[in-house]
């Protein structure tokens, strides 16, 4: 099994965050992205809840 290295890579957990809606003028669904942040502890629901909640408060 061959394992591919990127200079970019790391062990370090990031949380991507996408919202997907319908726009009304488009008439299509679209998406954006909302944040990139680092999960600081573990991946758990809590972690991620948290993370996002910070997210939405700083935006």
């Amino acid at each position: 099994m061959h394992r591919f290295k990127s200079p970019l890579m790391s062990d370090n957990a990031q949380l991507l965050v996408y919202l997907r809606f319908f726009n009304k003028e488009k008439k299509e669904f679209c998406e954006d992205l909302l944040g990139i942040t680092p999960l600081q502890t573990t991946t758990r629901g809590g972690d991620i809840y948290l993370a996002i909640k910070e997210m939405l408060m700083v935006e």
